[in-house]
């Protein structure tokens, strides 16, 4: 039988396929795979890829990996060790809120550059003619205000939704809760104390009253309720009309017009047998039902201190720190050519610390309370008392300005800026002298001048009231065009400051590149906010450091907010998103101007 011959491929190989009747598809191939060519081995690049990259973009790639990647590829190399260990690559698993990066530098862009949302809320309508320094009392504090007068009470407001959250009344009230005012001093200070308001959604009011008293009240602003905390006896420590008051928890700082300044504690009160006694007897002049819904004891009396010759204005404030607590008061008095500003800072420590402080200084505010007039009484029986240490500095004396007349009219028909407005004829020529405002936020000191401009001092001192306490020279701030109404100042440096008609609203930057404050920003704001606007119809931008006018940016479709010149600001306060403008009218009604820049 004759042999078959092989078929041969293409390629000269044999067909098996065709001829074996026994082959399978896995012999086949297996087959394949011995008869074809080894793919070279695969060989590393030429040159070091990793390395060119910056630690952004391996930040970035690290970014897409998870928590076992970035352990395991952090023994690669010292690099790579410190970059997956860099922050921002576990931060979204720490237990820490999150931050919205994006928000914040909205936020701060829109201060930049003075573009924000503006709307007004009604406070009051007492309609008749209005107080000379105004009927409500305002406070600004995390999107949050209190307002506090003779007619309405305390009522707390919601500034974002432009509600009000509670109210309650001053004293005596009416069935709804709201301070009918029969028999009651009228509210001429407030503080907040907002130790408790980021964690349990509460702050504490005080409120300073014409009869030299005050009172505490705290709001509950996730409950929406206004409890009464404290309300004290008239004529227990009064010293007349209160202008100014600070607080913070545990401690009260009030000061009057005659130049009486006093320091009270609600710490360990009520184990104190001299607290005691002056609870049964300043609680007698309280009545029964204001005992009832008291909600803190009888307070301690620490310092009361009677001034001579300072005069208004004055701003007092509580700083904490570490070792201490500071209370410190700022004033203005008169001296040789001129006139001065002091700042006395009161420093409270446990008395187990009295070693640490520094040596007292000469007092301008006298003591007067029941010691010895040594700063540093204690009474070692007592586990509750303090020490206090006061430490005194001012600015050298400074000149007033002298009133200017009115400036002709120039031949264009139009009339110089004077930029200083002389007082009437019944004004005395030292009621003409030094700041017609003080604000004092550690360490910036802010004067309001009557020539339309501010005056900035650094205040500096130790933080543990140890050694003394010195006030810089003064920097005169340029910018605004007409009087000016009221000035804020916060510790970072951050300062607004509003004109007293016309609604020229300015910020300022006090915490410039080397010591300089940075030009100010005029906020023009329309209405729709900053997002219904293009970069050029933006809110007006104006600067001005040193010539006292701006330029100003103006789109042709937009105009400015309108505002009434009869309406008169009386208060200007703000907190990290927003400013807010206390605004009368000529017949009593007020309004808040809310400026929103978040």
């Amino acid at each position: 039988m004759p042999v078959a011959k092989r078929k041969l491929s293409r390629d000269g190989a044999a067909a098996h396929e065709i001829l074996d009747p026994h082959d399978t598809i896995e012999r086949r191939a297996q087959r394949r795979r011995l008869h074809e060519p080894l793919s070279p081995p695969s060989l590393p690049p030429s040159r070091d890829i990793i390395s060119a990259l910056s630690d952004e973009l391996v930040l970035r790639i690290f970014s897409f990996l998870d928590i076992k990647g970035l352990v395991d590829i952090s023994p690669v190399s010292r690099r790579f060790c410190a970059l997956a260990a860099d922050s921002q690559l576990w931060r979204k698993d720490s237990d820490k809120e999150a931050v919205d990066w994006k928000r914040l530098y909205k936020l701060r862009h829109n201060w930049a550059r003075g573009q924000c949302a503006v709307q007004e809320v009604q406070v009051s309508d007492h309609g008749g003619p209005q107080h000379p320094d105004g009927q409500t009392l305002l406070r600004v504090a995390d999107g949050f205000a209190v307002t506090a007068d003779l007619r309405y009470g305390v009522r707390a407001w919601d500034l974002r939704t432009g509600t009000m959250l509670a109210r309650a009344g001053i004293d005596k009230t009416d069935d709804d809760g709201v301070g009918v005012g029969v028999g009651v001093s009228r509210p001429t200070a407030i503080a907040l104390d907002v130790q408790g308001l980021a964690a349990r959604r509460r702050m504490d009011v005080a409120l300073g009253f014409e009869d030299g008293t005050f009172g505490l009240w705290r709001v509950d602003v996730a409950r929406g309720t206004i409890e009464p905390a404290y309300r004290q006896g008239k004529g227990s420590h009064a010293a007349g009309p209160l202008v100014s008051v600070a607080y913070s928890h545990p401690y009260v700082m009030t000061g009057s017009g005659p130049g009486f300044i006093s320091i009270f504690t609600f710490a360990g009160t009520g184990d104190s047998k001299a607290a005691a006694a002056a609870a049964a007897a300043e609680g007698a002049a309280r009545q029964p039902q204001d005992r009832e819904k008291a909600l803190l004891p009888e307070p301690q009396l620490l310092r009361q201190l009677k001034s001579y010759y300072s005069r208004m204005p004055l701003a007092l404030s509580i700083t904490r720190a570490a070792r201490c607590v500071t209370a410190s008061a700022a004033y203005t008095f008169s001296a040789v050519g001129g006139w001065a500003i002091g700042v006395q800072d009161f420093c409270i420590r446990p008395a187990r610390d009295r070693g640490r402080g520094g040596d007292n200084a000469t007092n301008i505010i006298n003591d007067n309370g029941n010691g010895n007039g040594n700063a540093d009484d204690h009474d070692d029986d007592d586990d509750n008392d303090v020490v206090i240490t006061s430490r005194v500095a001012y600015t050298s004396p400074m000149e007033a300005p002298r009133a200017r007349r009115p400036a002709p009219e120039c031949g264009r028909g139009c009339v110089c800026v004077c930029g200083y407005e002389g007082g009437g004829e019944g004004e005395s020529e030292s009621e003409k002298e030094g700041p017609t405002r003080l604000a004092y936020s550690h360490p910036y000191l802010l004067a309001t001048m009557p020539d339309n401009t501010l005056v900035m001092h650094l205040v500096t001192g130790s933080a543990d009231g140890g050694g003394g306490v010195s006030i810089s020279r003064g920097m005169r701030l340029w910018g605004h065009t007409s009087a000016i109404a009221d000035a804020d100042v916060t510790p970072r440096g951050k300062a607004v400051s509003i004109s007293l008609k016309g609604g020229e609203l300015r910020v300022w930057e006090l915490g410039g590149h080397a010591g300089r404050p940075r030009p100010s920003v005029e906020v023009r704001p329309r209405r729709g906010g900053p997002e219904d606007e293009g970069p050029g119809s933006g809110a007006g931008l104006g600067l001005g450091l040193g010539l006292g006018l701006g330029f100003w940016e103006r789109s042709a479709s937009s105009t400015p907010m309108p505002v009434d010149l009869a309406d008169r600001t009386s208060w200007v306060g703000f907190d990290r998103e927003m400013i807010v403008v206390l605004r009368v009218g000529l017949s009593g009604r007020e309004n808040m101007v809310v400026y929103d820049f978040s």
